[in-house]
């Protein structure tokens, strides 16, 4: 798992999750239960989406580290850490932890 900076306080800019699905045997799974927590406070949770037909979220804004970080060389980390997990009727719960997210960017 990722370590975090004293710098992850610093998110005044966003990111946007996108497109969390479970996929099995290349079929979308639609009323799939996705929970996002902040890496940093894995027990409370920052957002709960559902998917749709086709297995996607809606998009949604998450807190990113200011544009800057990613465009020069510091010691600032310049992605955010969420954690997420993915829960449908019939599957086998999943687990991703570290998801990065920039200002800007579509993960």
């Amino acid at each position: 798992m990722c370590q975090l900076y004293a710098t992850q306080p610093d998110r005044p800019d966003n990111g946007q999750l996108v497109n969390v699905s479970s996929m099995i045997s290349s079929r979308a799974v639609s009323n799939a239960m996705v929970q996002i927590t902040d890496s940093n406070e894995p027990e409370q949770v920052l957002e709960e989406l559902t998917t749709d037909s086709n297995g996607q979220t809606d998009t949604i804004d998450l807190p990113a580290p200011p544009l800057e970080y990613s465009l020069k060389p510091v010691s600032a980390q310049p992605y955010s850490v969420f954690n997420l997990r993915i829960t449908a009727p019939g599957f086998e719960p999943t687990v991703i932890s570290g998801a990065e997210i920039l200002s800007g960017q579509i993960s």
